[in-house]
């Protein structure tokens, strides 16, 4: 199978003939033409498809990692801010 594991530029073409006979048809030429269509693609490798999802999933674990960091160090010095507003409240003030 060695289109399976084909790789590189590829084009397919199709043409399509009418399958009925022109003197029955509706179109004011009389005949329908044949169609024509075809397409390029690229194909790649399914290991190499693999090896980017797997690259995908690596760096979004990496970005919500550094997220998840950011986000339990801020709450850290959010807890270190208020208890030292609270111990500043709980000073007693010298009276003179």
């Amino acid at each position: 199978m060695p289109a399976v594991f084909a790789s590189g530029l590829l084009t397919a073409s199709v043409v399509v003939t009418p399958g009925f006979p022109s003197e029955g048809s509706t179109t004011s030429g009389g005949a329908l033409p044949d169609v024509e269509a075809s397409a390029t693609l690229v194909a790649v490798p399914w290991s190499l498809v693999a090896l980017l999802v797997l690259a995908g999933i690596v760096w979004a674990a990496i970005v919500l990692g550094r997220k998840r960091r950011a986000r339990r160090e801020e709450a850290m010095i959010e807890a270190a801010v208020a208890a030292a507003l609270e111990a500043r409240e709980e000073e007693p003030t010298p009276v003179a």
